[in-house]
């Protein structure tokens, strides 16, 4: 979800893809998706350079995420496969450390 000044812009980024191996059992079970209802969405590399391309469009692009960290490393993963550069200027938030900050414990 795009804000600009804390206002939500109406533009948001949201995609399935199709998986390069068939789902686990376990995955199935945790969101629901199977192989049959991917199989029509596009490939990971092309999810990654439309997410990336819609990334970058905004001037200083920050990317918030419950786990930055991991989110960070599979995005940086997919982009490898895809032969795709993140912006330099890309900045992310972690939400999980900030609420550990504010509520420790």
């Amino acid at each position: 979800v795009e804000l600009i000044n804390g206002a939500r812009t109406g533009n948001i980024f949201q995609s399935y893809c199709k998986p390069n191996a068939s789902v686990h059992e376990a995955a199935f079970a945790a969101h629901g998706l199977s192989d049959e209802f991917l199989k029509e969405y596009p490939s990971s590399n092309v999810i990654t350079w439309n997410f990336v391309r819609w990334l970058s469009a905004g001037d200083a692009p920050l990317l918030v995420a419950h786990n930055a960290a991991f989110d960070m490393r599979m995005l940086h993963n997919e982009m490898l496969r895809a032969r795709i550069t993140l912006p330099t200027q890309l900045t992310t938030f972690c939400t999980m450390k900030y609420f550990k900050k504010k509520v420790p414990g």
